[in-house]
């Protein structure tokens, strides 16, 4: 690039630019021209600094400019310093879809800065939710010019970054996806008997159809503990209520879970008591007890 140096000085004196001071490999003499035709001039000089994709030019200058008087000879000068920083690039890496309930991200570490990851002197802003750029969640929507708290609401969200620090304007956007939790519907509470055969609870879910989650609770196995076995040998051990919890992570890895309950009630069962084997004519009665070892 090139900037055009116009000094304001007095007339029927000599003048001249040179660049006293440039970075390392640079040539210095070929950072100035002279837009004077040679007349020794004031008003057009030019400093070149290479184009926008040649960084080697970057760095610290000290150009000065010397003044001399056409009668007397006698010169002075005067020196500035010009700082070159090279044309910054950001780049907004890909984006990631996060569940609405997840901690707030730092935006910064999605973004590249002339290909270092990170850079802290930049800024975000929220520029567009589902596609509507006026819609009210928008402002404000990112804290401490980086930090983005998916609660703001599910969907679509577009975000650019913007670099300034270097006086060098730079921007990149991207769009983030924050989804919604699973939902996850128990069926009733129920009660089956410790007699029961073993059943398989993911047909029971209303909501997600079948499930791919996990059971947690007691008395439980099979793939995903979704198979629940009311009773054992033991039938006294067996009565509920059983707290069963289903855990389930959607193909975003968003996480929900909810839980239903098991009534185990323990099978009556009868102990006839009367001693036997107990003789009686077909024409007579016999008296048996019994005991009932549970009562519904």
């Amino acid at each position: 690039d090139s900037s055009i140096i116009r000094p304001k000085v007095k007339t029927g004196s000599v003048y001249n630019w040179n660049v006293v001071k440039a970075p390392s490999g640079i040539d210095r003499s070929s950072l100035i021209k002279d837009l004077n035709f040679g007349t020794g001039l004031p008003a057009n000089w030019e400093f070149c600094f290479g184009d926008v994709t040649e960084d080697q030019y970057s760095g610290e200058y000290t150009l000065a400019f010397f003044i001399q008087d056409a009668i007397s000879g006698c010169f002075t000068r005067d020196t500035t310093t010009i700082n070159i920083v090279p044309e910054p690039k950001a780049e907004v890496l890909s984006l990631p879809t996060i569940c609405v309930n997840d901690t707030a991200i730092d935006l910064n570490q999605y973004v590249e800065l002339n290909g270092k990851r990170g850079p802290t002197d930049g800024r975000w802003f929220a520029i567009s939710l589902n596609g509507d750029r006026s819609d009210s969640k928008l402002a404000g929507a990112v804290k401490n010019g980086n930090m983005f708290d998916p609660s703001q609401g599910d969907g679509a969200w577009e975000f650019r970054f913007q670099h300034t620090a270097t006086g060098c304007y730079t921007a990149d956007s991207g769009v983030l996806i924050v989804k919604q939790l699973p939902r996850v519907t128990m069926p009733a509470d129920m009660r089956v008997c410790s007699t029961d055969p073993p059943m398989n609870l993911a047909p029971t879910l209303i909501s997600p159809s079948g499930g791919s989650g996990i059971w947690s609770g007691k008395r439980l196995s099979g793939t995903g503990n979704s198979v629940f076995t009311p009773g054992s040998d033991e039938t006294a051990t067996v009565e509920g209520p059983y707290n069963l919890v289903y855990n389930y992570t959607d193909p975003f890895g968003c996480k929900m879970k909810d839980s239903f309950e098991i009534l185990v009630q323990s099978a009556p069962s009868i102990d006839i008591t009367t001693t036997g084997p107990g003789n009686i004519c077909d024409d007579k009665t016999l008296a048996l007890d019994a005991t009932l070892k549970w009562s519904p």
